[in-house]
This record gives C-alpha cells, structure tokens and sequence, in this order.
C-alpha cells in the first residue's frame, strides 16, 4: 500500500520542467517572435515574462525607442489560444497583430510551418487560416513555433 501512495504521489506531483520549457522558449525566440507578430515595422529590443502560470502569461515586448507592448497569452495544453493587448505604445497608433492579418502568407512563412499542427489548431478554434484575425494568427504561429522548439 506505502508503494503505491509514492508512485499516486509522483504521478501527481505538478512538474516545473514544462515552465522552464517555456521560459527557454520566450528567452530564445518567442519574445522576439511575438514582437515582430505585433509590430512588425518597430525594432524589436527585449521580453520580459512579469506572471506566469500553467494557463496564462502576462509579458511586455521592448522596442527600441522606449515602446513596448504589454501582453496576456492564455494557453490550454500547448495551444497558445488567446492574445490580448493589454497596453500599447506603438508611435503609429497600428494595433497590434494587425499587419498580421492583413499578410498572412508572409506571417505563415515565419516558422517551420507545420500543416498537422495548423489543422490541429484551426479544429480547435474551429476557424480556418483564412478566416482568422491577427491574434489568432499570432497564436497559431507562436503554438507552432512552439511545437517546433
């Protein structure tokens, strides 16, 4: 019985292994990703994740000039499902993921595009890629670059 409580116990231990994943992920390529997603005509800078958990990330993409975007990711599983803006001070006044939208065969073309998980993806959500927004797209791209990582 003392055996099996240990092996029910480790099984149900929360792993820290996946977040630091995660973290290597934003540290090596998804910040920049994600500033080049929102602002593609800004000079991306820097990422900083301020709160993280196993569902939400709240992060701030750093421009050269002093601009920044302040965003909130949700993820269930490893689909990255949901990206708001939280605060933005782009010069241009362009909100964020819009030139995304507008040109997404060069968006699509950012990551090692993957079209079992962009499926996956899109019978998620239930949109196609052509019927997608710019932050769908975003998160599309970022969930693939992840899977890819």
């Amino acid at each position: 019985m003392k055996k099996r409580f240990i092996i029910l116990l480790l099984v149900f231990l929360p792993s820290t292994s996946f977040t630091q994943s995660i973290d290597d992920f934003f540290d090596e390529e998804g910040f920049e990703l994600l500033g080049i997603l929102a602002h593609p005509t800004n000079s991306y800078l820097s990422g900083d994740i301020i709160t993280s958990n196993s569902y939400r990330i709240e992060l701030q993409i750093n421009y050269y000039g002093g601009y920044f975007t302040l965003l909130e990711l949700t993820r269930v599983g490893n689909f990255f499902t949901e990206i708001e803006a939280k605060d933005d001070n782009d010069p241009l006044w362009i909100p964020p993921f819009l030139a995304v939208e507008l040109m997404k065969d060069l968006a699509m073309d950012m990551v090692d595009y993957d079209s079992e998980t962009a499926s996956n993806f899109e019978n998620y959500i239930g949109k196609t890629i052509s019927e997608m927004n710019g932050t769908e797209l975003a998160c599309l791209i970022l969930t693939v670059a992840w899977f890819n990582f």
